[in-house]
């Protein structure tokens, strides 16, 4: 059921969604995220910088530690969404 409510989402995005982001595992730093940041997530990945993604990242693993006490890997977050930078930028 969770599988494809992501789909139904992912399908709506102007992008190409790699493996880690399809896999429901509960370790991705992604899936921390609630639906509307991942949501933001997969948006600036198709339409802006990937200093712009990681200045995203930063702030946003900040904020989920200081307002709702989840820690977040931002490097780890940046590691999964590394796919989609290289393939948004041209590289693979």
């Amino acid at each position: 059921m969770k599988s494809q409510r992501y789909n139904k989402i992912l399908n709506l995005l102007p992008i190409t969604v790699t493996r880690p982001l399809l896999m429901e595992n509960e370790k991705l730093e992604f899936f921390k995220l609630d639906e509307i940041d991942r949501k933001v997530l997969l948006w600036l990945l198709a339409h802006v910088s990937q200093k712009s993604v990681v200045a995203w990242i930063d702030y946003i693993a900040t904020e989920y530690r200081h307002g709702k006490s989840v820690t977040i890997d931002s490097d780890r977050l940046f590691a999964e969404m590394q796919d989609e930078i290289l393939h948004k930028s041209g590289e693979i």
